[in-house]
């Protein structure tokens, strides 16, 4: 691990804050799956890293309502640095998946995959967000 993996910037303190304020309200916190809602058994926090001012990459803290801030900054500085070096797996799967769709069906497709990943509660590898 080096120093630069350990450093703590205002993005893990604003993710462990965010993380903290919904475990603590996590009753409310969950997602509507046709018409009934479903609470969230786990609370993670979306970061998206830019990669080279050509792409925003999600990298998801896991759980950080749990873990410390030095925990916080040494996983997401990791996946940022892959990120950052164009070496995450997850979105490279993601980018060739969509990148046979033309503009005007990307669109909808998205958002038809993303209305059955919610309703249904799961994660579609490589186009959906993973559960």
């Amino acid at each position: 691990i080096t120093d630069k993996e350990k450093r703590i910037t205002i993005t893990h303190i604003v993710t462990k804050a965010t993380a903290i304020a919904l475990y603590e309200n996590s009753k409310y916190f969950g997602w509507i799956g046709f018409g009934t809602f479903k609470a969230e058994k786990e609370i993670n926090i979306t970061v998206l890293v830019n990669q080279k001012n050509t792409d925003l990459v999600p990298i998801l803290a896991r759980t950080p309502y749990n873990k410390s801030l030095e925990k916080i900054a040494e996983d997401l500085n990791k996946r940022a640095g892959r990120a950052w070096e164009d070496k995450d797996e997850d979105h490279s799967k993601m980018k060739k998946a969509i990148r046979f769709l033309p503009t005007f069906v990307m669109g909808p497709v998205l958002s038809i995959i993303a209305y059955l990943s919610m309703n249904l509660g799961i994660g579609i590898p490589g186009i959906s967000w993973a559960k």
